[in-house]
Formats: C-alpha cells, sequence, structure tokens
C-alpha cells in the first residue's frame, strides 16, 4: 500500500524526486586541494573531517560526533599497503541499524597510505597525538 501511495504522489506532483547537488569540477576539487595543502593546523583539521569524510563515505558531520582516537585502527594488508580503518560502526540518520540492517563491514571501508606528500594516512597521523 505504502508502495502505491508513493507511486500516486510521484505522478500527481506530490512529491517530487531528490534534486541533488552539481558534482564538484576538477577546478574547483583542484582549489579545495590546494587549500587542504596548507600548513597551518585548521586546514589540518579541514583536511581530515575532508577525507574522513571521502573515504568513510559519510554525509556532512554526522558521524564525526562518534569517533574519538581509538576509532581509528591501522593496519597492513597483504600486499604490505597501510591503511586506515574503522574500530566500530557509526550511526547515520539513514543507517540506525537494527535487525533488518544491512551492515558492512567496517573493515571493508578503507583509507590507504600512497607514500606522497598528499598521502591521506600521513595527514591523520600527524593530528593524532604521538602515541598512535
Amino acid at each position: 500500500m505504502l508502495n502505491a501511495k508513493l507511486k500516486f504522489n510521484l505522478k500527481s506532483g506530490i512529491s517530487r524526486p531528490t534534486q541533488h547537488y552539481q558534482l564538484i569540477s576538477l577546478d574547483e576539487l583542484g582549489k579545495i586541494n590546494a587549500y587542504l595543502q596548507k600548513s597551518d593546523p585548521v586546514a589540518l583539521r579541514f583536511k581530515i573531517w575532508y577525507l574522513l569524510a571521502i573515504h568513510f563515505v559519510t554525509r556532512g558531520i554526522e558521524f564525526h560526533h562518534q569517533l574519538t582516537t581509538t576509532s581509528l585502527k591501522f593496519e597492513y594488508d597483504k600486499s604490505g599497503m597501510e591503511y586506515i580503518t574503522l574500530n566500530h560502526e557509526t550511526l547515520q540518520n539513514n543507517h540506525q541499524g537494527g535487525v533488518d540492517a544491512k551492515l558492512e563491514e567496517t573493515s571493508d571501508k578503507r583509507m590507504y597510505a600512497t607514500g606522497t606528500n598528499t598521502c591521506p594516512v600521513k595527514s591523520v597521523k600527524k593530528k593524532l597525538p604521538s602515541e598512535m
């Protein structure tokens, strides 16, 4: 019944499909990356937020308040490449868990080291306490 009601609403114009934002252009991505390469603490904090959001597929900052320094796990894959994964699942507005939830393993989402000056793992390590 709900499915029929949703279809009816869409056909009658009561409900409209979600309007998504335009993709970020390569030029704009270049500007973002140039800013994030600054060596000041504020730019580093924005860079860490950006890296976590991009690599762990989150929207905005809805799960960042659930993170602590122990939330990140540094590991190596079979080929010796270093990566970061999350130690625990995080609740998000559209993914609250529950019996019917299709949860991904937290280790399925990884942020790999690149070995370059813009290496995401190196940036995260720079922000974390030195004992990590």
